[in-house]
């Protein structure tokens, strides 16, 4: 999604925090403009003869790309529990479904699962080796980014959207700004009959009401 942003194929997009700071570095012109997840879960789930860390040493480990906060968190934690870079080999997959069906299939050892995946995997009777809060147990999994030169032309846009969407770290330009949106929404949510406008309950309603039509913006998968 950083790729379809600098090609302005999108205005505003949710990536995994990594990507975009690796996007950055290489001159990139895409800011975070909101966090959103904050310190996923993702279980080291492994085959059922497999018990513990060591039985991990010559297997073969299903991660994400390196760069990636899954990847990062695995590594370390297989590092606190005693396997180094070197004794176990990497079979590089993107997303939880494709990781899991590695080792469904037999072709990874062991593979770091996000939620429902692991207790489904763990309920057959495979091996829950940690979690990967175990090493790294507070990080930002994705932020919202868009464009600097998209971001200054619709500050008081992206603010509403945030304050509707209860992120909890919100780069306004003004105080003001804020104020203004959350207290907007708050006045909905205490007093819906006496205001003229109906509770909230999409972005797209949020945008419409900041005088924005729906037609003039798109949603892309």
């Amino acid at each position: 999604m950083v790729v379809a942003l600098n090609k302005s194929v999108v205005d505003i997009t949710r990536t995994a925090t990594p990507y975009l700071i690796q996007d950055v570095l290489k001159g990139s012109d895409g800011v975070a403009i909101a966090g959103e997840t904050l310190t996923p879960i993702y279980s080291l789930i492994a085959k059922p003869e497999i018990k513990t860390f060591a039985d991990l040493k010559g297997k073969v480990v299903g991660l994400s790309l390196a760069v990636d906060t899954i990847s990062i968190s695995t590594r370390k934690l297989m590092a606190k529990n005693g396997i180094k870079e070197g004794e176990f080999k990497v079979k590089e997959l993107v997303g939880t479904p494709v990781r899991a069906d590695c080792l469904r299939k037999g072709d990874c050892d062991a593979v770091p699962l996000g939620q429902p995946e692991d207790f489904v995997f763990i309920k057959q009777g495979y091996q829950r080796l940690g979690v990967s809060t175990d090493a790294v147990p507070s990080f930002l999994f994705t932020v919202s980014a868009v464009r600097k030169s998209w971001e200054r032309k619709t500050r008081t846009l992206w603010c509403a959207t945030s304050a509707a969407s209860h992120f909890h770290t919100v780069s306004c330009a003004t105080q003001t700004i804020a104020t203004r949106s959350f207290a907007w929404l708050s006045r909905l949510r205490d007093h819906p009959k006496k205001s003229s406008a109906k509770p909230l309950r999409s972005i797209s309603t949020l945008i419409a009401a900041w005088s924005l039509s729906k037609p003039s913006w798109t949603l892309k998968a």
